[in-house]
């Protein structure tokens, strides 16, 4: 009735590409290395023949090494400089699922219902290639970070009794948490101390309604 499967990772990855964007285009570059470290716990519970709950949860500590700047050339070398021990870009140390899912009859009726809601948590983490300008005194960039957030779905669907149709209403972070995914600098715009910066913001609150067919 309970599934449970624990991972634990180290990960040594030299001669590491970054991709870095510049506000204009997205530009490569390479450090001697990077490491990622962490445990993966997953909870899979099957309590009743039709329902199941989920839950799994992960520690990742991705960071570039520090001595990332080894050998690497003098034109990125100011760029590296500012990467070295700090955690990779979208890299959050702390991230974690839970839901529930219902899949089977709907009373007596005939009729499937299929139910599940299910909750998202990231930790902060870096939203930039660079986290400081890179010459002195190396100030921190604007909206570097996200902060953590938790992001809610959530789906339910009705299959006819001759299983040819199914209707679902689903939505997805239906609390609506604006978070970014990637930031830069804008380019052309602001200095050191001074910096414009663009972000792409992801997925907002977004709902709808599916209709299945078999033929």
């Amino acid at each position: 009735k309970l599934t449970a499967n624990l991972a634990i990772f180290h990960m040594d990855m030299t001669d590491f590409q970054v991709l870095e964007f510049t506000g204009t285009q997205f530009q490569t570059f390479n450090v001697a290395g990077a490491k990622s470290t962490g445990a993966e716990l997953e909870l899979l519970g099957r309590f009743h023949p039709n329902m199941i709950i989920n839950f799994a949860l992960a520690y990742t500590d991705a960071r570039y090494s520090d001595d990332c700047d080894d050998g690497v050339p003098a034109g990125v070398l100011p760029t590296v400089l500012t990467l070295c021990g700090e955690q990779l870009t979208n890299a959050p140390k702390w991230a974690g699922v839970a839901g529930v899912t219902y899949d089977g009859p709907l009373n007596s009726s005939g009729w499937g219902l299929l139910a599940n809601v299910n909750v998202n948590y990231s930790g902060a983490r870096r939203t930039s290639t660079t986290p400081t300008e890179t010459a002195a005194p190396f100030a921190p960039l604007p909206f570097d970070w996200q902060e953590n957030y938790f992001k809610i779905n959530a789906r339910l669907g009705f299959k006819t009794p001759d299983e040819k149709f199914t209707f679902e209403v689903w939505g997805t972070n239906l609390s609506n948490e604006i978070t970014r995914g990637i930031t830069a600098n804008t380019p052309l715009r602001g200095g050191a101390g001074q910096r414009s910066r663009i972000a792409f913001p992801e997925e907002p609150r977004t709902y709808g309604v599916t209709v299945r067919s078999k033929f």
